[in-house]
């Protein structure tokens, strides 16, 4: 999974260094990973009167060092999370590897 993420932020630095840096514009309030980005809704009040409200999502910008690479970016929590979790696993994997 965290693998996956890294070429996919690979294939896409690789595209943005082909043009010129004025063109490049990053979407803000989109995770990365995943594509989450705010979402509009509506408050509803006991009247039942309705109005417009948007729910934005939680987004982070993260640096995570992936072997001697560096992955940055930015990221929902649900996606940090479960990049961190993947990370952990990968870890202990390869300590545990070394150690037999």
């Amino acid at each position: 999974m965290v693998m996956e993420i890294v070429k996919k932020i690979r294939e896409i630095i690789s595209i943005f260094q082909n043009k010129a840096l004025s063109v490049i514009i990053t979407a803000m309030r989109v995770c990365s990973n995943c594509g989450k980005k705010t979402q509009i809704g509506r408050n509803k009040s006991h009247a039942q009167n309705r109005s417009s409200r948007s729910f934005k999502a939680n987004i982070q910008k993260i640096t995570f060092k992936v072997g001697e690479d560096k992955l940055t970016g930015n990221f929902c929590t649900k996606c940090i999370k479960r990049i961190k979790a993947e990370l952990k696993k990968d870890k202990e994997k390869k300590e545990s590897n070394l150690k037999k």
